[in-house]
């Protein structure tokens, strides 16, 4: 009995990390890939690591490691949906073992666990890590930094060697710095709290940031100003997505609600103590709300009174000190072991009936690619009206679409719209001229104008909205005599 209560943390560990390979990978074969998935797809599968740094930079907003990691990874898997998803979903387990590690240093086996067990039901980083861009990366990553820099700061209130440490915070680091421009602010932000928490030790802080700055240099070449605009704010949707896990899931609220009162509870508790002291006891929950809370603030406020620069999926790497300080709360609050568990199945019960759902959605469509669903669409009646013509966006996920799921319809029948060419307009009303279609499909994302050409020469019989995605039918007006 006494060595399965020792081995029990291990066995439930285990338990979790099996059930992630299962909830991140089941659903990556038969979810079709939406648009980012896709140009995600174009990127590794061009010839060279060369060309996915080059050409992936000139078209993407993000840093190259991601792709450069992925494209090496199909030259082993090969190239299909579910190849360009699994590497998500190995980063997404990476990062329930590397929270439940970086939990257990700060406090206990028990914390460790509960922040695993909520991480892993969380549903939009189930969507997460299915997902073929690199935010997986940079949430495991992430927490990779915080597991070396509290090594770093411990051992530096002990007194101990911490050169090793620095060696494993440098390169990841680096990694996370190159796997996405957001990970500068985490970086930032660990140096805010390394440089104030430890601020005796600033002549052995500074090089290793210095270092790190150096090691990034040869990509700053390449980042464009553009890389400023083109993300957007959503401080609410962040929020309610990111950290309660979607708008129905009110069974988080409560639980992460908790981390508040942790400081109130240790207030009483460290009576006596000096402010140094106190900092010192309490450096790990000092770090997870520094990590938490000041990303936010930082972000809002740029967002609101200096540049846009905010976007729910980005900022990603402050939720793993949310759900350790939940999981602290947790064990503050209720202390007895039984109470403990009870709080947390209660928790996960109330999260998996959640997911469950979240799931069905998933898979009715509602959370699906809008520009494929309008492309089903037409797939769907193409057969009713076999002399017609489709005009379509020049976009990757169609190309893509249109090969692997629509060869119902001829490649001959297909016209592509490049909206960028001057000469658009004409060459639509060319084709109209010289093809004579009796039919016309059109998928229209807001370019109003290729209606307009298409409604003086046919009448509209058929139309549906995605989502800013139109789906139009026209049929040749009958020329009266």
């Amino acid at each position: 009995m006494t060595k399965l209560n020792e081995y029990m943390p291990k066995i439930i560990l285990f338990f979790i990390l099996t059930l992630s390979v299962y909830i991140y990978t089941y659903s990556i074969k038969f979810i079709p890939l939406d648009g980012d998935e896709l140009f995600t797809l174009n990127i590794v599968n061009m010839n060279s690591i060369f060309d996915v740094i080059k050409i992936g930079n000139i078209n993407d907003t993000h840093p190259p490691l991601y792709h450069i990691l992925l494209f090496i990874f199909v030259q082993f898997a090969g190239v299909s949906e579910t190849s360009v998803r699994l590497l998500s979903s190995i980063f997404g387990t990476l990062s329930i073992l590397s929270i439940y590690i970086l939990a257990k240093k700060m406090f206990s086996e028990k914390e460790g666990l509960i922040s695993a067990s909520v991480m892993l039901f969380i549903w939009s980083l189930i969507i997460v890590n299915q997902y073929a861009r690199g935010y997986a990366l940079l949430l495991f990553l992430s927490i990779l930094t915080m597991i070396f820099l509290y090594d770093i700061t411990d051992r530096l209130g002990q007194n101990k060697n911490i050169k090793k440490s620095l060696i494993f915070y440098v390169i990841s680091t680096t990694l996370c710095i190159y796997t996405h421009y957001f990970g500068l602010l985490l970086i930032f932000i660990e140096f805010l709290f390394l440089f104030f928490i430890r601020f005796k030790y600033i002549k052995q802080i500074l090089p290793v940031y210095f270092f790190i700055f150096l090691l990034y240099l040869p990509w700053i070449p390449f980042i464009h100003t553009r890389y400023i605009h083109t993300v957007y704010p959503d401080f609410i949707q962040w929020v309610r997505w990111n950290v309660f896990g979607g708008y129905e899931n009110i069974f988080l609220l409560p639980l992460l609600c908790t981390y508040p009162f942790i400081f109130i509870i240790y207030k009483k508790i460290s009576n006596g103590h000096s402010m140094s002291e106190f900092v010192n006891i309490y450096k790990s929950e000092i770090m997870l709300i520094v990590l938490a809370a000041v990303p936010f603030i930082f972000v809002w406020i740029s967002d609101k009174f200096l540049f846009k620069c905010y976007n729910h999926r980005y900022i990603i790497f402050s939720i793993a000190p949310y759900y350790i300080l939940a999981a602290r709360g947790i064990v503050l609050i209720f202390r007895k072991f039984i109470l403990i568990t009870t709080a947390t199945l209660l928790l996960l019960t109330g999260m998996s009936f959640h997911v469950i759902i979240s799931h069905i959605q998933h898979l009715t469509g509602n959370y699906s690619d809008q520009p494929i669903n309008a492309l089903m669409d037409v797939k769907k009646k193409y057969g009713k009206y076999p002399d017609s013509f489709l005009l379509l966006e020049k976009a990757n996920y169609f190309d893509y679409h249109l090969n692997n799921y629509c060869k119902e319809i001829p490649n001959s029948k297909i016209k592509i719209i490049d909206y960028t060419e001057k000469n658009s307009k004409i060459k639509i009303m060319n084709f109209i001229t010289q093809q004579k279609p009796k039919y016309v499909w059109l998928i229209d994302s807001l370019k109003k104008e290729h209606f307009l050409i298409l409604n003086n020469t046919h009448n509209r019989i058929y139309s549906n909205s995605y989502k800013g995605w139109d789906v139009y039918l026209f049929e040749k007006k009958q020329i009266k005599v």
